[in-house]
């Protein structure tokens, strides 16, 4: 052709036939061809670019489209490697304009944790020809759980095993958050709270509900008085789960079962300095026993020091001051 074809599409040729004498046939013979010069279009591989996956080994695909005036659909992979490992690859029908997925073949293959590279080189009938390279990661490996779990507010009680008490139904707790060293990274946290040794609420995709320090997180639910165990597992993104780390915890809500009586000296004293006392008791089930006197006050004067309590966490003592002026 001596006018090069400027548009892709459908064509016609005719011919004709002419002699020495210049006489034309009075019929021609004619075909028909097909322009194309745009190459295929390759996109939403699988695993998309620079994502992470759990899947071993995973499913390696991508869409292929032919468009344009003059396409002439699928033709052949020409190559698809991994990590520079060549593979078979599922095509599509000769000729087939797509959408539709090319997928590697990847049976018995185990690819490892970390970074790898793929490679997919398809042509079209025509021959045009298109390379698309990605990159995607693969974590299998479960993340480190989370360390220092506090109940926000309570009072620990490092008496093994340790045991925060609080009288707060719906406590805050907070943690160090765990690691996930050269894989996906931390996305959440699953929470399970067990009620003597029972499980009794699971809560999963756990966040931080204060973004800058170590994770906090509230409980929704109420929790009845008992006593508790909170066990917390890091989750990566590609779902991977650690192992727990957990602590127990007590919920003691109810003043009407703490007690103070047997009040001393009463009603009459003979001594301008004597020693006041009061019985403490916490009837509660569970108990958190004794923590601490809040005041001490003798004709609305507060400041007496107090000479005697009962140790941390007692059920029942007694609080003494010594009057000594």
């Amino acid at each position: 052709v001596l006018d090069a074809l400027t548009l892709d599409g459908d064509y016609e040729i005719r011919v004709w036939t002419v002699d020495n004498a210049g006489n034309s046939s009075a019929d021609w013979a004619s075909g028909t061809f097909r322009r194309d010069t745009e190459v295929p279009l390759l996109d939403m591989e699988e695993p998309a670019n620079t994502t992470w996956t759990d899947f071993v080994p995973p499913t390696i695909k991508v869409r292929f489209r032919d468009q344009g005036a003059g396409a002439t659909g699928f033709g052949l992979v020409d190559a698809f490697t991994v990590d520079g490992s060549s593979y078979s690859a599922t095509g599509l029908a000769t000729g087939a304009l797509g959408p539709d997925f090319i997928e590697a073949d990847l049976t018995g293959v185990s690819l490892g944790d970390g970074a790898h590279t793929v490679s997919i080189t398809v042509s079209d009938v025509a021959d045009n020809s298109e390379t698309k390279t990605w990159e995607f990661n693969i974590d299998t490996t479960n993340p480190e759980p989370p360390t220092d779990i506090e109940v926000v507010g309570g009072t620990l009680f490092p008496i093994p095993p340790p045991t925060y008490w609080t009288n707060d139904a719906t406590p805050q707790f907070q943690w160090v958050e765990g690691t996930d060293s050269g894989g996906s990274g931390i996305a959440n946290y699953k929470v399970e709270i067990y009620l003597d040794n029972a499980l009794e609420h699971t809560y999963s995709g756990v966040v931080d509900e204060a973004p800058g320090g170590d994770v906090q997180w509230t409980i929704p639910d109420s929790l009845a008085d008992g006593m508790y165990e909170i066990r917390v597992y890091s989750v990566d993104n590609c779902g991977n789960e650690s192992a727990y780390a957990g602590v127990t915890f007590g919920v003691d809500s109810s003043t009407s079962t703490v007690m103070l009586d047997q009040e001393s000296p009463k009603p009459y004293v003979n001594v301008k300095t004597p020693t006041l006392s009061v019985r403490f008791r916490d009837l509660a089930v569970p108990s958190s026993g004794y923590h601490s006197t809040l005041e001490f006050t003798v004709d609305g004067v507060d400041g007496w020091p107090v000479t005697s309590e009962p140790s941390p966490g007692g059920q029942v003592g007694y609080v003494t001051t010594d009057i000594t002026a």
